[in-house]
């Protein structure tokens, strides 16, 4: 199990207030961020983009044809009736 540490720079001011905390703490503390995070480092490792992809390729082929518009019978215009006013004529009452 590989432990990488970051070393970060702290401005002197800043590194002189600052509590300091004994090597064996930051050690039991590492090791324990190791323990929780190690299974999702293993799952981020096992990724592969290229299965991801033909997955997902795969997944939007197969998950439903295109929609097509709904087909209605076809109704032909028919003339008004006799007593229709006209359609350009509004009616107010």
């Amino acid at each position: 199990m590989k432990l990488h540490l970051i070393a970060l720079r702290v401005p002197s001011s800043v590194n002189s207030n600052a509590d300091v905390i004994t090597s064996s703490t930051t050690s039991a503390e590492s090791t324990r961020q190791v323990r929780r995070y190690e299974p999702l480092c293993a799952q981020a490792r096992a990724v592969s983009s290229t299965a991801d992809l033909a997955h997902l390729a795969r997944a939007l082929l197969a998950a439903q044809p295109p929609l097509r518009p709904a087909r209605r019978a076809f109704l032909p215009p028919y003339p008004p009736e006799p007593d229709d006013p006209p359609m350009d004529v509004v009616q107010v009452n």
